[in-house]
């Protein structure tokens, strides 16, 4: 048994306990792990084998304890079965590269959880590709010593450390200068950041959460973030494990995988709030306004005499370039419906300044001290140093189908829309030819559909020379990816369903 510390089925984001707990915890579930930019990436690594070694362990009777102790719905026995069921997992093959939106690898299990691992996932496999990525640019020629010094030349731990050397050796490229450590340097910066936020917000660490468990490199890196944070007086982190070692309380609220696996908003929000308890509907998955705070205000509603005046209840908003219109509106429906308990948790690009926005904001209303709450993951956890971030990637792990039900995540955002089903990467052969010059290098397929001719299916048994491809080949890995016939007529199909569901929504409202 593994004694690291991410090995515990605790060391994920509290929300994904509650909504294990209010969803279908041993239905099979399907999650895509993609970046949505800066890409190509090179993989010089195993991703299947990385991936099964963040598995988690058996709970024990001490974690499952605290966990019941500790949150205000406990985890039923279903749920931690569900934990140790069988994975399967398709990724491509090492020596591939990957490129924007592509299903880099596509994880297959239990909801519970498929869904768990989530934070581990997208923290190892965003970190390791930039980092490999940059030494293969500079084995290619393309980053001189002094350069890719000045990005990983000093790392923020030891185990951070030890994943750079580990990805130099993979590309096959030692490295040319020696790697520093500055852990305390780093630990100052986010003690400093987190001082900060609580002047911001007056001192009431209460409102406060840190919740970068996905944006660590590694679990070190995250236990110095939270260590950091509880140094300077928050008392509340997304991360179970360090919550429950560090005498901390779990954060969270709920995630897009929980609409979509329900498949409504309004399903979704009734399912997690008759759990009982402290609930928070989120509001972007299908379309903040016209459906997310209509289905809110619904789920509140009916629930008026188990909440009175919504005391337990909230309501997060998550669509970032409307995120100040949508707050007015999410206060509009609480003082419009006497929700004058309610409140408005806030996270997604949230930093010192964000803050202080949204603090004048409230205060110009004359909301209380902890009508808004905070949740911040990058700003927290970013190196102090000019280290790759998961921001500058937009690493994501979105579920895309669920009981056999192909499902997408929208957004107000087409280009955060996600991909549905069981994707796979479609490899254009011999891409260099003449007669292929017009051809797409990928397709994004699915499982079982057969490629059309010239194309392979990308996988751990593909043998293409795909490590050393031409500058030409490589500048077209950057181009968009197209979708295959199925792939599409699920987008079709899921977009579709969307729409009928937002008419409908619309419709009820009025």
């Amino acid at each position: 048994m593994s004694s690291r510390p991410e090995s515990s089925p605790l060391w994920t984001d509290a929300y994904k306990f509650f909504m294990a707990q209010a969803g279908v915890p041993l239905r099979e579930e399907t999650f895509v792990f993609s970046m949505r930019k800066g890409g190509p990436w090179f993989v010089p690594f195993d991703i299947d084998a990385l991936i099964r070694s963040l598995l988690p362990r058996p709970a024990t009777p001490q974690e499952r304890e605290w966990i019941d102790n500790n949150t205000n719905y406990g985890v039923a026995p279903l749920v931690w079965r569900a934990l140790e069921a069988p994975v399967e997992i398709h990724t491509v093959p090492i020596g591939a590269w990957v490129t924007n939106r592509e299903p880099i690898a596509t994880i297959t299990s239990t909801s519970a959880l498929a869904s768990n691992i989530e934070a581990k996932v997208i923290g190892a496999l965003h970190f390791r590709l930039q980092i490999a990525t940059l030494i293969k640019r500079y084995q290619m020629g393309e980053l001189q010593a002094d350069q890719l010094q000045a990005r990983i030349g000093t790392a923020t731990c030891d185990e951070e450390r030890a994943i750079i050397l580990e990805m130099a050796n993979a590309v096959g490229r030692p490295l040319p200068f020696n790697i520093d450590v500055d852990a305390e340097g780093y630990r100052a910066a986010v003690r400093e950041r987190a001082e900060r936020l609580l002047q911001t917000v007056d001192g009431n660490a209460g409102v406060l959460a840190e919740g970068g468990v996905r944006a660590a490199s590694c679990a070190e890196q995250h236990q110095i973030v939270v260590e950091a944070c509880q140094a300077a007086g928050f008392v509340a982190t997304s991360n179970v494990a360090l919550a429950m070692s560090l005498g901390l309380r779990p954060a969270g609220t709920t995630g897009h995988e929980h609409q979509g696996r329900w498949g409504s908003d309004l399903t979704s929000f009734r399912a997690a709030r008759d759990m009982g308890g402290n609930t928070t509907f989120l509001l972007d998955t299908y379309h903040t306004t016209l459906s997310g705070i209509p289905a809110a205000q619904t789920a509140m509603l009916e629930a008026a005499d188990r909440y009175p005046n919504g005391a337990g209840l909230s309501v997060r908003p998550d669509h970032e370039p409307t995120m100040v219109g949508d707050w007015y509106a999410i206060d509009g429906m609480y003082q419009a419906n006497s929700l004058t308990q309610a409140i408005i948790r806030l996270s997604g690009g949230f930093d010192v300044e964000r803050t202080e926005q949204f603090e004048r904001m409230r205060k110009e209303l004359g909301r209380p001290s902890g009508f808004n709450t905070y949740l911040y993951g990058q700003f927290l956890v970013q190196p102090h140093v000019s280290l790759p971030k998961r921001g500058d990637v937009g690493a994501v792990y979105k579920l895309s189908q669920t009981g056999g039900r192909p499902t997408m995540k929208f957004s107000d955002t087409p280009a955060k829309a996600s991909t549905p089903g069981k994707p796979v990467i479609w490899q254009l052969q011999a891409p260099d030819g003449a007669a292929r010059e017009h051809m797409p290098i990928r397709l994004i397929g699915q499982k079982g559909e057969r490629p059309p001719e010239g194309y392979e299916v990308l996988s751990l048994d593909t043998r293409l020379s795909l490590g050393n491809p031409s500058p030409r080949t490589l500048n077209r890995l950057a181009e968009p990816v197209p979708n295959s016939p199925a792939t599409q007529a699920l987008v079709g199909a899921c977009e579709a369903n969307r729409r009928e569901y937002i008419l409908e929504s619309v419709k009820t409202a009025i």
